[in-house]
C-alpha cells in the first residue's frame, strides 16, 4: 500500500526581498511519477524588440496525456502573477469555478510598490473524473492592473498543474511537491541561502529528478543565471547552464513559452547511493519567482507516525495509573521501520515515560500497544497526554525517516477523579400491594456498581440501601418504595331495563374515586354481570355488577279480514288481546295494502307488532266499444266481462237504429268498478261498383275499383292481401276477381268475378316437353274470330293462327325455326273499339 501525508518545510531562501520559502506541500513514497502542464498568458517575451503590447491573455489551454497504467492520485492547479491575488479571484478551469485554497503573495524589491501571488487549488476529484484532454484556464483577467508593471516589462500570468500519478511497474521513489512564493533576484547582493532536500536514503541514482516551475524569465535578458543542485550546474538541451529561465517546457519541448518555465532537470548525477539530504540554489541577477518546485529520488525510508487510541484508569477515586492504548504506524513510506524506536509519553509537554517498540512494522503496516503510565501526583488531577514516535528526552530521532515532522500523537485532556460520588437512581413508582416488584438495578445511572439491602418486599412501603463496590469512590444511596394497600370499588345499582332499551354507559370512575374500564361490552338484550378492572397504578381491586334486562312481551291482536278498495275500514284497537296498551302508525288508508306498526306505551316491556290489512284492488271490466249495422237485432250484451266480472246492463236492450251508451254494473262482492261502452249503429253504404281494367297489352295491367257511395271500404284482388287502395297495379294477364269491403262494423261485402286482363306470351319453346311448346294469345278466347299474323324479323309471314287455337308451334313449312325474336299483329275489339297491337316474343330452343 501507499499513502500520502501532506506536511510543510520551511526554507529561506532570498533575503533581500519578501517571499514566501517554498515548503512542502504534499510526499508520495512508493511507485509514483508526474507530469506538468500549463501554459503562460503572454504573447511574447517581455523583452524584446520591438516592445510588445503591455497586456495578458484572459484564457489558456494545455492537453494531459497519461498512459492506461497511469492512475491519477492527486491533481494541484496553481496560477501565478502581478497583484496580491484580490482582484479577479475566481478562475474556471474545464468550466468549473474556482477560488484559490492558499495565496502566496512577495514583492522583489525592498519597499517595492507592485507585488506578485501564487495561488493553491487541489482539484484532484475534476481531473480524475476528467482524465486525458484538452484543459482550458479562462476568466483571469489582470489588465485592470498591469499599468504599474509595464514600464519596467515584469509583467506576466500562467498556470500549471501538478498531476501525481501511480505506476505499479516503476521503482519506488519519494516525490516531493514544494510550493509557495520563492523569489531569485540577486540583484542587490544580499547572498542566497541554498534549499534543503532533508530526510532522504538515497538506495538509487537511476530517475532523480527535479522539476521547478519559474515566472518571468527570458531568453533575451539574463545575468547571472544558475540551477545548482549539491553543487554541480545544472543544464539541458532546453536550458542553457546560464540561462535556464528562459520560457521552455520540458514536457511539451517548446522554447516559447514566454515568461513561464517549467523545466526538469535529471540529477541522478548529482547524487550518491547513501545520501540523506541535497541542497538545491536558483540564482538570477534579474527577478524570477519560483512558486513550485518538484523531487523524484528513489529514497527508501520509514516514517513513524502515532495515535492515542484510549485511555482508562482515570475514572478510579484516586488512581494515577492510567493504561493507555495506542497504534504506532509506518504509513508514508518505503522501508519498515526498525523495533526498538522509542515512544515517549508527555504530560504536560514533559517527558515522563519511555519505552521502546518491540517489533519491527513493515511498509503500510501498524503496531497496537499499551502501557500503564503513572501519573507523578505534581502533575495535579488535571493534565494533558500526548506521544512521541521515535523521539526520547536523549535522542531527538533515533531512526532516519521521510518525514521528521509528524511524530507527535492527537492530545488527551486527562482529568482524574477523587471526589465521592453519590450513585444515582431513578425512582421508583409505588406499587400496589402484591404487584410485582423488579429488581432494583445493580449500576447506578452514573455508573456506579454496588449491592441493595435488606431483600426486595412487595407488601409494605421500604427504605432499601445501596452499597457501591469497593474502590469506586462512590457513597452509598438510600432508595424508598412505596406499597399501597387494595381498594374495593363501589358504583350506584342500575334499575332493569326492557330487552332493547337503551343501555346507558357504565361510568369508569367508581364512587370512591377509582378509574377503570369494564367487560364486557353493554348487553340491552339479557341480563349480564360486568366486571370492572381499575386502571393500573390505583391499588384498587376488581368488582362485578349486574343489569337485570327483561324479555319483552308481544301484542296480540285480531286480524283484519280484506276489503275491496275504497270500503268503510273501522279504527284499529289502541290495547292489544293480551293487554298491552299502545298506538298505531301510519293513519288507516282504505285505498291500498298497508303493514300497521303498533308501539306499545313506554313501560310496558313489550315488543312492537305489525298488522297488514289487504285492500283489495277494484277489477275494471274489459268490454270493448261495439259497431253494429243498422237493423242488425241479432246482438245481444253479454253479462260476463271477458276477465270474468259478472253484472247486468242499463239499458239491457240494444237499440239497433240509433248510437248510445250503455253501462256495465258488476254484482256485489266481487270488487269491481262500473264500465260504460258505447254501441255505434253504422249505416249500409255498399250497394255496388264498378270495375276499369287497363288496355290489353299494356305494361302495368291494372284494375280500378269505382264506388258511387262514400264510405269506409277496403278491396281484395282474387284472393290476395285486403288494401286500402281501390287500385291494383301490375295484374297479371288473365281472369281475376275483386271483392270490396265496407270498414264500418257492417260485415258487408261484393264480389265481381270474371274481370280478363289481356296480354302476349314474352316466350315459348317448341321442344316437346308439354310445357310453352306453342305460343297464341289464349288471353282473347272471347274474341274468337280475331286472326293473329306471326312475322320473323324481316317481316316475313309465317303463321295465321286464331285465338282459340292450339298456336304456333315454332314451324315454317315443316321446319323448325331458329331461335330467335319473332314479331305479330292482332286486331280486337275493347270497349267496343276496333284495335290494332304490334310486338314482339322469343322463340328459345
Amino acid at each position: 500500500m501507499k499513502y500520502t501525508i501532506i506536511f510543510f518545510l520551511v526554507v529561506s531562501q532570498i533575503v533581500a526581498q519578501s517571499d514566501v520559502p517554498l515548503s512542502l506541500r504534499a510526499q508520495f513514497n512508493g511507485t509514483y511519477d508526474y507530469v506538468v502542464i500549463g501554459n503562460t498568458h503572454n504573447e511574447f517575451d517581455n523583452w524584446q524588440v520591438p516592445t510588445p503590447e503591455c497586456e495578458l491573455l484572459t484564457q489558456t489551454s494545455a492537453s494531459l496525456n497519461l498512459q492506461p497504467n497511469q492512475n491519477i492520485i492527486a491533481a494541484y492547479l496553481y496560477w501565478s502573477g502581478i497583484g496580491d491575488g484580490t482582484f479577479d479571484t475566481t478562475i474556471t478551469f474545464n468550466g468549473i469555478d474556482y477560488q484559490a485554497d492558499e495565496i502566496f503573495v512577495g514583492f522583489p524589491e525592498p519597499n517595492d510598490i507592485v507585488d506578485y501571488y501564487s495561488a493553491y487549488k487541489n482539484i484532484t476529484n475534476q481531473v480524475i473524473n476528467t482524465g486525458n484532454g484538452l484543459y482550458n484556464f479562462n476568466n483571469l483577467n489582470l489588465n485592470p492592473i498591469i499599468e504599474d508593471y509595464c514600464g519596467a516589462f515584469v509583467q506576466y500570468l500562467g498556470w500549471h498543474l501538478v498531476v501525481v500519478y501511480n505506476q505499479t511497474n516503476i521503482e519506488n521513489k519519494q516525490l516531493n511537491v514544494y510550493d509557495g512564493f520563492s523569489i531569485a533576484f540577486d540583484q542587490f547582493n544580499n547572498g542566497i541561502t541554498p534549499f534543503a532536500i532533508n530526510n532522504l536514503n538515497v538506495v538509487a541514482v537511476n530517475d532523480a529528478k527535479i522539476t521547478y516551475i519559474a515566472y518571468n524569465g527570458s531568453p533575451n535578458l539574463f545575468f547571472n543565471e544558475s540551477i545548482t543542485f549539491n553543487g554541480n550546474i545544472l543544464s539541458n538541451s532546453l536550458n542553457p547552464s546560464n540561462n535556464p529561465f528562459n520560457g521552455t517546457n520540458s514536457f511539451t519541448g517548446s522554447n516559447t513559452n514566454w515568461n513561464q518555465d517549467i523545466d526538469t532537470f535529471d540529477v541522478s548525477t548529482s547524487i550518491n547511493i547513501g545520501d540523506t539530504e541535497a541542497e538545491l540554489i536558483l540564482s538570477s541577477f534579474s527577478f524570477r519567482s519560483i512558486p513550485t518546485l518538484i523531487t523524484s529520488i528513489r529514497s527508501e525510508l520509514p516514517d513513524a507516525t502515532v495515535s492515542i487510541n484510549q485511555v482508562t484508569g482515570q475514572e478510579v477515586c484516586g488512581n494515577r495509573n492510567l493504561v493507555v492504548t495506542y497504534t504506532v504506524f509506518n504509513t508514508n513510506s518505503n522501508a519498515a521501520l526498525p523495533s526498538n524506536v522509542p515512544v515517549s509519553f508527555y504530560v504536560n509537554n514533559t517527558l515522563i515515560e519511555t519505552i521502546n517498540t518491540t517489533s519491527a512494522i513493515a511498509i503500510g503496516g501498524s503496531l497496537n500497544l499499551q502501557n500503564t503510565i503513572s501519573i507523578p501526583a505534581s502533575f495535579g488531577n488535571n493534565f494533558t497526554l500526548q506521544i512521541l514516535v521515535d523521539n526520547s528526552a536523549v535522542i531527538a530521532s533515533s531512526v532516519a525517516e521521510s518525514n521528521e515532522g509528524n511524530n507527535t500523537s492527537n492530545t488527551q485532556n486527562i482529568t482524574l477523579s477523587t471526589a465521592l460520588v453519590t450513585p444515582i437512581f431513578a425512582g421508583v413508582n409505588p406499587i400496589c400491594s402484591g404487584a410485582t416488584l423488579s429488581a432494583l438495578p445493580t449500576i447506578s445511572t452514573n455508573g456506579i456498581s454496588g449491592t441493595w439491602s435488606p431483600a426486595l418486599n412487595n407488601l409494605q412501603t421500604t427504605v432499601y440501601t445501596f452499597t457501591p463496590n469497593a474502590g469506586q469512590c462512590a457513597s452509598s444511596n438510600s432508595l424508598t418504595i412505596t406499597v399501597n394497600p387494595s381498594v374495593t370499588t363501589t358504583f350506584s345499582a342500575v334499575n332493569p331495563i326492557c330487552s332493547g332499551a337503551t343501555l346507558s354507559a357504565l361510568p369508569t370512575i367508581s364512587t370512591n374515586g377509582i378509574s377503570g374500564t369494564w367487560s364486557p361490552a353493554l348487553n340491552n338484550l339479557q341480563t349480564t354481570v360486568y366486571t370492572f378492572t381499575p386502571n393500573a397504578g390505583q391499588c384498587a381491586s376488581s368488582t362485578t355488577f349486574t343489569i337485570t334486562v327483561n324479555s319483552l312481551v308481544t301484542p296480540t291482536f285480531t286480524a283484519v279480514n280484506p276489503i275491496c278498495s275504497g270500503e268503510t275500514l273501522s279504527a284499529l284497537p289502541t290495547i292489544s288481546t293480551n293487554g298491552i296498551s299502545g298506538s298505531w302508525s301510519p293513519a288507516l288508508n282504505n285505498l291500498q295494502t298497508t303493514e300497521y306498526t303498533f308501539g306499545p306505551t313506554t313501560g310496558q316491556c313489550a315488543s312492537s307488532t305489525r298488522l297488514t290489512i289487504e285492500i283489495v284492488p277494484n277489477l275494471q271490466p274489459d268490454f270493448s266499444a261495439i259497431s253494429l249495422c243498422e237493423n242488425d237485432t241479432s246482438f245481444s250484451l253479454n253479462s260476463i266481462s271477458p276477465n270474468g266480472i259478472v253484472g247486468s246492463w242499463l239499458p239491457s236492450i240494444v237499440d239497433s237504429t240509433t248510437s248510445g251508451f250503455y253501462t256495465f254494473t258488476p254484482n256485489s262482492g266481487q270488487c269491481a268498478n262500473n264500465q260504460t261502452i258505447e254501441i255505434t249503429i253504422n249505416p249500409i253504404t255498399l250497394q255496388d261498383f264498378e270495375v276499369e281494367v287497363s288496355h290489353p297489352f299494356s305494361t302495368n295491367a291494372t284494375i280500378t275499383v269505382i264506388i258511387n257511395s262514400i264510405g269506409n271500404y277496403s278491396f281484395q284482388l282474387d284472393d290476395g292481401s285486403i288494401q286500402s287502395s281501390n287500385i291494383f297495379q301490375n295484374v297479371t294477364s288473365g281472369i281475376h276477381s275483386v271483392t270490396v269491403y265496407q270498414n264500418d262494423g257492417c260485415a258487408i261485402s261484393i264480389t265481381k268475378n270474371d274481370i280478363l286482363i289481356i296480354h302476349y306470351p314474352l316466350f315459348f319453346t317448341p321442344n316437346g316437353d308439354g310445357f310453352n311448346d306453342t305460343w297464341t294469345i289464349s288471353d282473347l278466347f272471347l274474341q274468337p274470330n280475331v286472326p293473329i299474323y306471326i312475322f320473323d324479323r324481316y317481316g316475313k309471314l309465317l303463321k295465321q293462327i286464331s285465338t282459340i287455337g292450339n298456336g304456333w308451334d315454332g314451324t315454317y313449312n315443316g321446319q323448325n325455326m331458329p331461335s330467335d325474336s319473332y314479331w305479330f299483329t292482332v286486331d280486337y275489339q275493347f270497349n267496343s273499339t276496333s284495335k290494332k297491337f304490334s310486338a314482339a316474343f322469343a322463340l328459345k330452343r
